[in-house]
């Protein structure tokens, strides 16, 4: 009897940790490669401001915050009533991802997804770097 209950125990231990971790969310970019991205175009809808990142060191400082990114569930995109600042990855192969942020909404080609918070406010202040550098070697 007590066996059977011990069993009981791991076995809802089990579908509570498989529950938990299903509700988390994932990391839709935990297996990119930054030596698989040939640049990074930088942009927005709010301005004709863009910048392009050739450098491999730029490539990988983005392409580690991106592996950070944990999305939760998918969200309509009608939800967005403000601009929002893009990222497309223009991969060595010839592919494109296409990224979308308004903190804290991410859209990975034309898809919607809720975030959590971290990641995606430190990709927004780094992509707001590029873009101020840009700016101000432009008008100097």
């Amino acid at each position: 009897m007590k066996k059977n209950i011990r069993y009981m125990v791991i076995i809802i231990s089990i579908i509570i940790i498989f529950m938990i971790g299903s509700n988390y969310g994932n990391k839709p970019f935990e297996h990119l490669v930054a030596d698989e991205i040939g640049d990074i175009l930088l942009n927005t809808d709010f301005g004709d401001v863009s910048v392009r990142i050739e450098e491999s060191e730029h490539i990988k400082v983005l392409s580690r915050l991106l592996k950070r990114i944990i999305i939760q569930e998918e969200e309509r995109p009608n939800k967005y009533e403000v601009s929002m600042i893009h990222f497309t990855l223009n991969m060595k192969d010839g592919n494109k991802i296409q990224l979308s942020l308004c903190n804290p909404y991410l859209l990975i080609d034309g898809k919607s997804y809720k975030m959590k918070y971290g990641a995606g406010e430190q990709l927004r202040m780094l992509w707001y770097q590029y873009i101020q550098k840009s700016l101000v070697e432009t008008y100097n």
